[in-house]
C-alpha cells in the first residue's frame, strides 16, 4: 500500500490568497501544491495526481471555468472533487456554472476556514478510500477483508465528519449518517432508516415532495448545489440547512449512491433577521426624529439622507444623494467644513441651503466612520435646525445688554441721588440745631420736641440714604485676578466689630480654614460685618452672643454658614428680611435702616451664589451662603 500523502492543487493568480489557503489546510494531511495560472495547474496534472482541485475564477489568461473544463476532459482528471473559491462572481449565474463545469462545491470569499478544511478533509478521506481500495484489490487474495476495511474507513470517515452527512443509496436506504447530522437533528439512523423516513420527520407535509426530490438525486451526473430548506428536529424546532449533493461510486451490488452534505446556517440566518429588524428600527427611527441625519462616503458625498431634510431643506432625500455636505454651504463655510471633516469629530453651526434656495441656521455633529479594518469609510451626521434658537439667542442678548445698561443707569441714579440728598438733610439739620440754640428760651417744651423729632428725622434719612449709597456701591469695583484668603476680610469685620463684641461679650468661633477665593475685599468686609453684626444685634436676653462660622467645599462651590444663639426667626419672614429696608422689630426695639441683609443678599448674587437663613425661634439662626470656587471656574 502506497504511503505518501494524498495531493492537494491550489490553483490563484494572488500568492496572498495561496499562502492564506495553504495555512488553513495546514492541518490535514495532504501535500499542498499550488499554481498561479491555468498553464501551470495543466503542467501539474500532468505529473501529479490530485485528491482535491481548489480554484479561483477570476485568473488572467485563463479563468477558472476554462481551466475545469479542459480538465474534465482528461480521464486522468475528470473525476477529480473540485472546488471553486470566488471573491467575485456570488450570483447564480456563476454557480450554475460553476456546478455545470464539475464543481462540487461553489464557496464565496471570505471563507469559513473551519468549512472548508471540513469539506477539503471529506474528500481527502474519499480519495484515500477509492486508492485504498484500487491497491487492494489488486491483492485477490485479501478483496474481502480490503472491502470491510475500506467500508469501516468510509462510515468512520463519514461518522466522525465535523458537518451532517448522509450517504443513501436509490432504493431509500441510508448508508451512513454522519455523528453531527444526528446531534443537530436528534435523528439516529435508527429514526430515519430510509430517507423516506428523514422527509416524513424533517419536512412533515412536504414529505412527499421532498422524497421524490431525493430519488431525483441518484439520477444527477455531477455535484449540485440544492439551495436551503427548512428542517424540523426532533424536538419540534426548525433550523436552516444548506443543502449539496454529489453522485458517488456504486454499491458492489449496484445500487446508486448519493452523498448528501449540509451545512448549517441557522444562526446566520437569525443574525440576519435581528440584523434587518435591528436596521427596521433604527430607520424608523431616523425617519421620525427632529434631527436629519446623514452619511456620506469618504469624499464627503451623500449616501444616505434621512426624510427630514423636507422639512429641513424644502428638498427630497434623493435630491441630495451624491452630492457633497459643502454643496450646502456658504462658501465662506466650506473651507470650515472641510478641516473639521479631516480632524475627527466636531460640531459646527452652520447655514445650510438646499437646493430651492431655503436658508436655515443649523447645528450640525460630524463623526467618521470606520470598517472592521479600522479603515475610513466616510461620515455620519445629525443636522438639527437651531433658527428658534438663534431668534431666542439674539432677543435674549438684546434684553441682557437693555438690562445691563439700564442697571449701570439706575445704579449710577441712586448713587448720585444719595450723594446729592445728604447736602439738603445737613443744611436742614444745621439749621434746625442753630433755631434750637437761638430760640431755645423763646421755645415751649412742646415746640423743642417738634424740633427734635424734625433733627431726629433728618438724622434717620441720612442713615438710610447711607446705606443706600453704601448698597449702589456694591459690584461697581472689578475683581482681582488672584485670590484672596476669606481670612483677611473676617479679621477687618471682626477689627470694625471689636468694641461690639467686648460690651456684649460676644464671641466669635471660625471652626474650619476659609478658602482664598476672587472676591472684593471690602464687600466681604461688609457682608461679614452685617451677618456678624446681626447676631449680636439680636441677642438672648439670657445667653452671651456666640457665633460660629463655617466653611465647606461643597460640588464647584463653597458653602458658609455663620450660627448664632439669639432669638431666631419666624419661618414666614425667611424671605422678607432679605429684601430693602424690611424691618421685623420697630426702631424702639432696635436701630438700624433693614438693609443690611439686602446688601449681603446682593454681594452674594454678584457672584451668582444664593444666600438663605435656616432658623428656630428662641434657639437661634444660621445664615447659610454660597460661592463658587475660583480655581473650579
Amino acid at each position: 500500500m502506497s504511503t505518501s500523502r494524498p495531493k492537494v492543487l491550489i490553483v490563484d493568480d494572488k500568492a496572498a490568497n495561496r499562502l492564506a489557503l495553504r495555512k488553513v489546510l495546514s492541518k490535514l494531511e495532504c501535500e499542498i501544491i499550488e499554481a498561479g495560472g491555468g498553464n501551470d495547474a495543466l503542467a501539474l496534472c500532468l505529473d501529479h495526481e490530485f485528491a482535491v482541485l481548489l480554484f479561483d475564477i477570476e485568473m488572467p489568461g485563463m479563468d477558472g471555468y476554462e481551466l475545469a473544463e479542459l480538465l474534465r476532459g482528461d480521464p486522468k482528471t475528470a473525476q477529480v472533487p473540485l472546488i471553486y473559491l470566488t471573491a467575485s462572481y456570488s450570483d447564480e449565474t456563476h454557480r450554475k456554472r460553476g456546478y455545470g463545469v464539475g464543481a462540487v462545491e461553489y464557496i464565496q470569499k471570505p471563507v469559513d476556514d473551519y468549512i472548508v478544511r471540513s469539506k477539503v478533509a471529506v474528500f481527502l478521506e474519499l480519495y484515500l478510500i477509492r486508492r485504498s481500495l484500487e491497491e487492494e484489490l489488486a491483492h485477490s487474495t485479501a478483496i474481502s477483508t480490503i472491502l470491510r476495511e475500506s467500508e469501516a474507513r468510509l462510515r468512520h470517515a463519514v461518522s466522525e465528519a465535523p458537518i451532517p452527512i448522509m450517504l443513501h443509496a436509490d432504493d431509500g436506504a441510508v448508508i451512513l449518517l454522519s455523528r453531527t447530522w444526528s446531534e443537530l437533528t436528534g435523528y439516529t439512523q435508527v429514526d430515519i432508516p430510509t430517507t423516506q423516513d428523514w422527509a416524513k420527520r424533517a419536512y412533515g407535509s412536504k414529505a412527499p415532495e421532498k422524497a421524490a426530490y431525493i430519488q431525483s438525486l441518484y439520477d444527477i451526473k455531477g455535484p449540485r448545489n440544492e439551495g436551503e430548506a427548512r428542517v424540523t428536529t426532533a424536538s419540534g424546532s426548525v433550523r436552516i440547512w444548506d443543502f449539496h449533493s454529489a453522485p458517488v461510486e456504486p454499491l458492489p451490488d449496484g445500487r446508486r449512491l448519493v452523498i448528501s452534505m449540509a451545512v448549517d446556517v441557522t444562526e446566520r440566518h437569525s443574525a440576519e433577521d435581528a440584523l434587518r429588524v435591528s436596521e427596521q428600527k433604527f430607520r424608523n427611527l431616523v425617519e421620525t426624529i427632529a434631527d436629519m441625519i446623514w452619511e456620506t462616503d469618504v469624499a464627503g458625498c451623500f449616501t444616505y439622507v434621512s426624510p427630514r431634510c423636507r422639512d429641513l431643506l424644502d428638498c427630497e432625500p434623493e435630491t441630495l444623494l451624491g452630492r457633497p455636505l459643502t454643496s450646502l454651504c456658504r462658501p465662506q463655510d466650506c473651507p470650515r467644513v472641510e478641516g473639521a471633516m479631516a480632524s475627527g469629530r466636531v460640531n459646527l453651526d452652520l447655514i445650510l441651503q438646499g437646493p430651492g434656495g431655503r436658508q436655515v441656521s443649523t447645528e450640525t455633529d460630524i463623526i467618521p466612520t470606520f470598517d472592521a479594518a479600522g479603515t475610513a469609510t466616510g461620515y455620519r451626521g445629525t443636522t438639527r435646525d437651531i433658527s428658534v434658537r438663534k431668534k431666542v439667542q439674539a432677543e435674549l442678548a438684546r434684553k441682557t445688554t437693555e438690562l445691563e445698561r439700564s442697571n449701570s443707569d439706575l445704579e449710577q441714579f441712586a448713587y448720585v441721588a444719595s450723594h446729592d440728598l445728604r447736602e439738603p438733610l445737613r443744611m436742614v439739620n444745621s439749621f434746625l440745631s442753630l433755631l434750637e440754640r437761638r430760640c431755645s428760651d423763646k421755645l415751649d417744651e412742646e415746640e423743642k420736641e417738634y424740633i427734635a423729632f424734625a433733627k431726629e428725622g433728618a438724622v434717620r434719612m441720612d442713615a438710610l440714604i447711607l446705606d443706600l449709597l453704601e448698597y449702589s456701591r456694591i459690584g461697581r469695583n472689578a475683581l482681582p485676578d488672584e485670590p484672596i484668603p476669606l481670612s483677611e476680610p473676617l479679621e477687618t469685620a471682626l477689627a470694625n466689630l471689636a468694641l461690639t463684641l467686648e460690651e456684649n461679650n460676644a464671641e466669635v468661633t471660625v471652626e474650619s480654614e476659609l478658602p482664598a477665593l476672587c472676591i472684593d475685599s471690602l464687600e466681604f468686609v461688609r457682608l461679614f460685618q452685617n451677618l456678624i453684626g446681626n447676631a449680636i444685634k439680636y441677642r438672648a436676653p439670657d445667653r452671651a452672643p456666640r457665633v460660629d462660622i463655617t466653611a465647606t467645599k461643597g460640588e464647584g462651590e463653597w458653602e458658609f454658614h455663620f450660627t448664632d444663639n439669639g432669638i431666631g426667626i419666624e419661618p414666614q419672614y425667611f424671605d422678607r428680611i432679605f429684601q430693602i429696608f424690611q424691618r421685623l422689630h420697630t426702631r424702639s426695639e432696635t436701630a438700624g435702616t433693614g438693609i443690611g441683609l439686602a446688601v449681603c443678599k446682593r454681594v452674594v448674587g454678584r457672584y451668582r451664589g444664593r444666600i438663605w437663613v435656616e432658623s428656630e425661634p428662641g434657639k437661634g439662626s444660621t445664615f447659610c451662603f454660597t460661592i463658587p470656587d475660583s480655581k473650579a471656574a
